[in-house]
């Protein structure tokens, strides 16, 4: 793992131990002081490097809620786009504020071409910043969405929220896709449950995510 830049520009990069299949740019959520850094996401990040995936992690807060969150993050991610490899396909994980916030950033991403083309939302939360034009993303992106059946935080309001957002934009309805998260057993899908490292989230999420990535990768 890698750390570049300060406070807000801060961005850190989890290399993987051959040549990347494939760049994960993951946008954190709103939380406290260490969901700035990788510490609460850690587990998953290094099973998306141990995939062969280059994972991005951009702090774009120094403190939770400050201003200028998406100017911070195409900031940041301008300054790793140079040091991650070139012409290898880009894909992007967001998670609440994150989940909202990865969209909007795509929208406008040519400008410093780390341009996913695939984007895990995981329970976005409902809006928090400016809403942008998603019409750039038409045609060229994939979206899969993530609503928890016992989150009591964001609910499905985020979810619905982008939905509709994309379909005012355009976007072809075969493009993005909405699924429900749910509990079972000692799996309970509450909107923290992301953080956790055990064999429900793993399935949850991780393996969600692989699979959803997986056609891209094999382009790489």
């Amino acid at each position: 793992m890698h750390r570049y830049g300060r406070g807000a520009l801060r961005s850190w990069i989890f290399v993987p131990a051959a040549k990347p299949k494939l760049i994960v740019l993951f946008v954190h959520g709103l939380g406290d002081q260490l969901e700035t850094t990788p510490y609460h996401h850690r587990p998953w990040l290094e099973h998306l490097a141990r995939e062969g995936y280059e994972v991005v992690y951009p702090a774009y807060e120094a403190t939770p809620l400050q201003n200028g969150a998406l100017k911070h993050l195409v900031q940041g991610l301008a300054t790793a786009a140079g040091r991650v490899p070139a012409s290898v396909p880009v894909a992007a994980i967001g998670y609440s504020r994150g989940g909202r916030l990865v969209v909007d950033y795509a929208s406008i991403s040519s400008a410093i071409g780390l341009v996913p083309r695939r984007i895990f939302s995981v329970f976005p939360a409902g809006t928090m910043d400016t809403p942008l034009n998603l019409q750039p993303l038409n045609g060229r992106t994939k979206v899969l969405i993530l609503a928890g059946d016992a989150d009591q935080t964001v609910a499905n309001i985020g979810a619905n929220q982008l939905i509709t957002q994309l379909a005012i934009a355009g976007f072809p309805y075969a493009d993005v896709h909405f699924e429900v998260v749910r509990s079972h057993g000692f799996f309970v899908a509450d909107h923290l449950s992301v953080l956790r490292d055990d064999a429900g989230s793993r399935q949850a999420f991780w393996a969600r995510a692989d699979r959803f990535f997986a056609p891209l990768a094999a382009t790489g």
